[in-house]
């Protein structure tokens, strides 16, 4: 039972942690951003239990005299990747007091469902725990 909560546990960990960076460069972002528009460097794809499609980017912001060049990476949906290629223009929102912190405009970041699964895997380690709790106060009975 301490294994399968360990378990549990590590997913937990394992797949908030993944989304709270998702939520908090969403958070940047909504505090205040602008758009402007950036080049596709690179497509690529990752299998594991389900497949991603990542997509590089870069943008450059400034005036003539001082240019600024900013790169960004972010997981895609596979219809939006498939309609890219390397060159392509993007839309780019950045944070306009961290313009480091950017993604593709136009591709809806789910950031949502990852806490919701971590928020479950956790509410099931705490079940475990508690039961595992329980089974270990109960005094057995002898006969």
């Amino acid at each position: 039972m301490a294994v399968f909560g360990t378990a549990l546990l590590i997913l937990a960990l394992i797949e908030f942690g993944s989304s709270y960076g998702d939520w908090q460069r969403e958070t940047t972002l909504a505090a205040s951003s602008a758009v402007t528009q950036g080049v596709v460097t690179n497509l690529y794809s990752i299998s594991g239990r389900s497949r991603q499609y990542w997509v590089d980017y870069r943008y450059e912001l400034g005036t003539s005299d001082d240019v600024l060049d900013f790169t960004g990476s972010q997981t895609v949906s596979q219809d939006f990747y498939n309609g890219l290629t390397t060159g392509k223009t993007v839309s780019i929102r950045y944070a306009t007091h961290d313009p480091g912190v950017s993604e593709i405009d136009v591709q809806l970041t789910n950031f949502i469902s990852p806490l919701c699964i971590g928020g479950l895997l956790l509410i099931g380690v705490l079940v475990c725990c508690m039961a595992a709790i329980r089974l270990s106060r109960q005094k057995p009975v002898h006969e």
